[in-house]
């Protein structure tokens, strides 16, 4: 993946796939554009900019159910929009 400065690595595998509709809107970590390029989410990211870096790897994949409630955001929790 290109961007202006620093950089920015995605690594993923075909054995775990996922529905490109769902991550759409995912803009963290550009999901949306690994999801749509490959019809998958990364298992490792890498970024590295001047200001910081980061590495984040998967360590394990099992299927679960997920309670909607835990994406509810408290109303005395303050949002501050960051990438448009």
């Amino acid at each position: 993946m290109k961007i202006l400065s620093g950089s920015n690595s995605l690594y993923y595998s075909k054995q775990f796939t996922c529905d490109k509709e769902k991550f759409k809107q995912h803009k963290f970590g550009h999901w949306a554009f690994l999801a749509a390029q490959a019809g998958a989410v990364p298992l490792k990211m890498t970024f590295a900019f001047e200001q910081f870096s980061m590495e984040s790897t998967t360590v394990e994949v099992a299927p679960s159910e997920i309670d909607n409630q835990i994406f509810i955001i408290d109303a005395k929790t303050s949002l501050k929009e960051g990438m448009p």
